[in-house]
């Protein structure tokens, strides 16, 4: 009776060693870790067989899925259009809020200009945000970050007469 004790003892023993939470990133990996501290901005945790702290910002994670079986829905994610070839430039989403390409990879920048402005400086905005949109789908990238060129309070481009409109933009998958 105490072998069979014992040998119970080992294997929930055993079991509770080896179970791990998982933490789904925004890009899709999967970290099975042990998440030892969670706040409102971080996670801290450790991998198997490490003693190492890790910390990872929850702008990067969409859940976390703990060994208990409770799950934390950190962040939606929105779902990226899939981009085959150029033809697909159409899909191509341009945001200009940096929380919205957290945790993407960035593939390269994307620049254009325009030489219109002024009283025209939408319209030559929107074109270049479309031929932006054709660079990005040649990158095979499905979101661009616009991170110049565009003026946040007034929610246009950044124009004067004869400049032209110019926008900055980094591509992502």
């Amino acid at each position: 009776m105490k072998t069979l004790i014992m040998i119970f003892a080992i294997f929930n023993t055993s079991l509770v060693a080896f179970s791990q939470d998982s933490v789904i990133l925004k890009r899709g990996d999967t970290l099975n870790v042990f998440v030892t501290k969670s706040s409102s901005e971080s996670i801290e945790f450790k991998y198997p067989e490490e003693g190492v702290l890790n910390t990872l910002s929850k702008k990067r994670i969409v859940k976390i899925i703990y060994q208990s079986g409770r799950t934390e829905n950190v962040n939606k994610v929105v779902q990226l259009p899939t981009i085959k070839s150029k033809d697909d430039w159409e899909k191509v989403i341009i945001t200009f809020d940096p929380i919205d390409v957290e945790g993407y990879k960035e593939l390269g920048t994307v620049t254009r200009k325009s030489g219109w402005g002024g009283v025209v400086s939408v319209e030559a905005g929107e074109l270049v945000m479309k031929k932006m949109k054709k660079d990005a789908a040649e990158l095979g990238a499905p979101i661009i970050l616009i991170v110049e060129g565009w003026h946040m309070q007034k929610n246009k481009p950044i124009s004067g007469y004869g400049r032209g409109v110019k926008l900055v933009g980094k591509a992502y998958r």
